[in-house]
């Protein structure tokens, strides 16, 4: 290989020389890139086992928690998914809410326990009827709960603009 080398002119040799180095340019690059997803990735599964730590040592408090919301909850007022979105559509007549719709009843099944998941949406409300319905819902827990919530505002009046919210809401139903 080095008589190879040495019998190149000058400027096949610097040529042969910026061909290696930009080589080994990239095969740094590369091996940066993946030394620093690497370390990423182990920060994030040091992160998260800290936090499973954590939540394993509180288990004794956990577990208090749960029994003690365990004793309030009376498993008759659970909702299925039909009374879901009849109780969810008479709070929305409650607050006097007009246009609002609800999409399909989503299950999840499982022995003894179904959980049901659906979206509402109001549109062209005012805030203080928006804030009404979120009590209403809020005063259901922990029979009805809002996972998720999405406010948006229209362009078609800027100092008092129509809001429009979509609402991802559960309920658990306990059979026997």
């Amino acid at each position: 290989m080095r008589t190879f080398f040495q019998a190149r002119l000058r400027r096949e040799k610097l040529l042969l020389l910026l061909l290696a180095v930009a080589l080994a340019v990239v095969v740094a690059s590369h091996t940066a890139k993946e030394v620093a997803a690497f370390l990423r990735l182990d920060r994030k599964i040091n992160e998260e086992v800290a936090y499973q730590r954590v939540t394993l040592q509180q288990r004794p408090m956990i577990e208090e928690r749960a029994r003690e919301a365990a004793a309030h909850f009376d498993a008759s007022k659970t909702y299925d998914s039909l009374r879901l979105a009849s109780e969810v559509d008479t709070l929305v007549k409650t607050v006097g809410i007009k246009n609002s719709s609800t999409g399909d009843a989503k299950t999840e099944t499982s022995p003894g326990l179904s959980i049901h998941s659906l979206q509402l949406t109001v549109r062209n409300v005012d805030y203080p009827s928006l804030v009404k319905l979120y009590q209403q819902l809020v005063a259901h827990r922990p029979y009805i709960g809002i996972d998720q919530c999405t406010i948006t505002a229209g362009t078609t009046n800027p100092t008092n603009p129509p809001l429009t919210a979509v609402f991802r809401l559960t309920a658990v139903e306990v059979s026997p």
